[in-house]
């Protein structure tokens, strides 16, 4: 990845947000030169409501930074207040539930769903950090901090995404 972030402007009282990701990838292969391409996803949408990501592909790099400025152009408030909640899943029951050598991976869905639902609703970014898999093997909880625009909001879509893995939602605590 090369650039990330997300901007917001006030309309109505209400925070909208643009959440935008550039990435570089290589293709082509032994047979064929190899090019490289550039990306942009993002996702545009009032703070708090799940919307739906876009995405261009591009050879020149320039044009990507114009689709990106034409983008954030509106936005122009880097910051919003944000409140600590405590994420709190425990895992001792689950982990019994699904075989040993895919733990890690659902621990890993765990901060995937956490982030998307923080840069998918605009109500955060990057602003927490995944605990040890040695600590969750030791405790058998997933604990962390994320600073999120509104908690409730937060809670309602983290429980909606997390619990189609699986996870119930009464293994889930927020503080």
């Amino acid at each position: 990845m090369i650039e990330e972030n997300i901007l917001y402007k006030l309309i109505d009282n209400k925070y909208h947000f643009c959440y935008y990701s550039i990435s570089d990838e290589y293709y082509g292969g032994k047979n064929l030169s190899e090019k490289k391409s550039y990306g942009i996803e993002f996702n545009q949408g009032e703070v708090g409501e799940i919307h739906l990501f876009d995405c261009g592909i591009f050879e020149d790099f320039n044009e990507i930074i114009k689709v990106k400025d034409e983008l954030i152009k509106p936005y122009t408030i880097t910051n919003i207040p944000t409140y600590e909640v405590v994420v709190s899943v425990n895992l001792s029951d689950f982990l019994k539930r699904i075989p040993k050598k895919k733990h890690l991976q659902y621990i890993h869905h765990i901060t995937r769903t956490i982030d998307f639902v923080c840069k998918s609703s605009g109500i955060g970014i990057n602003n927490f950090i995944a605990p040890s898999y040695k600590a969750i093997q030791e405790t058998s909880i997933y604990s962390t901090v994320v600073s999120v625009f509104d908690k409730d909001v937060f809670c309602r879509l983290f429980i909606d995404h997390i619990i189609h893995c699986g996870i119930r939602e009464d293994e889930l605590e927020f503080n």
